[in-house]
């Protein structure tokens, strides 16, 4: 039986932000791994879905007083409802090895 070493890889496969409605909010800039922080721009944080997936490693997201913050496996989610003020959601990937990265959306107000 041969042992792979453990992976080192904390790249994300996508961040996506989604309205109550299922449209998705633009990051700006646009996602790269290469890049850790983004802003997304919406006129209401009323059910707003923030997702962050990686192929294999574990994903862990957090935010102060949103509705709902789920970690499972490879997926982190954060969802805000009407009564929520905007927010910056920190997203936390940790790779087999142990090799962190950190990635955050900051969601801002549309002007």
């Amino acid at each position: 039986l041969i042992e792979r070493p453990a992976s080192g890889d904390v790249s994300l496969r996508e961040i996506v932000v989604k309205k109550a409605d299922g449209s998705v909010l633009p990051l700006t800039p646009g996602f790269d791994n290469g890049i850790a922080g983004y802003t997304v721009l919406t006129d209401s944080v009323a059910t707003l879905t923030v997702t962050a997936n990686h192929r294999r490693t574990k994903v862990e997201v957090q935010c102060h007083n949103a509705s709902s913050v789920k970690s499972e496996g490879n997926t982190g989610k954060v969802i805000f409802s009407a009564n929520e003020t905007f927010h910056a959601v920190s997203i936390l990937v940790t790779a087999e090895d142990g090799t962190q990265a950190r990635f955050s959306v900051n969601i801002a107000p549309a002007e």
